[in-house]
């Protein structure tokens, strides 16, 4: 009798536990947002290397500039997920850079 009390305490609490930390998640959704922005952000980005050597000086600046303003961003997110998206920036940003800096020279 004392282990199905015990049970049935234990599925409530547990329930409660979820019931809150679910409350917790549907009342905060700009950290999802915030997370999703800078993703979307990045996306946006570094979709365009493809299309680095059709752009002006300008557009390829505005994407410079762009990518120095999600660095910080990235910056601030987990250890494995901050490595990855900082190399990846990195490169994209390294390759509007160089197109600049050919497209300045000719």
């Amino acid at each position: 009798m004392k282990t199905t009390l015990a049970g049935a305490v234990a599925s409530i609490l547990v329930f409660i536990v979820l019931a809150f930390g679910l409350t917790a998640v549907l009342l905060q959704p700009e950290v999802a947002c915030s997370e999703e922005a800078w993703v979307k952000e990045f996306d946006a980005v570094c979709s365009q290397t493809g299309d680095a050597m059709d752009m002006t000086k300008d557009q390829l600046k505005q994407l410079i500039g762009r990518c120095n303003k999600l660095q910080s961003e990235i910056e601030k997110q987990d250890e494995i997920t901050r490595k990855v998206y900082l190399k990846r920036l990195k490169s994209c940003r390294e390759l509007y850079e160089f197109v600049l800096n050919t497209k300045d020279k000719q």
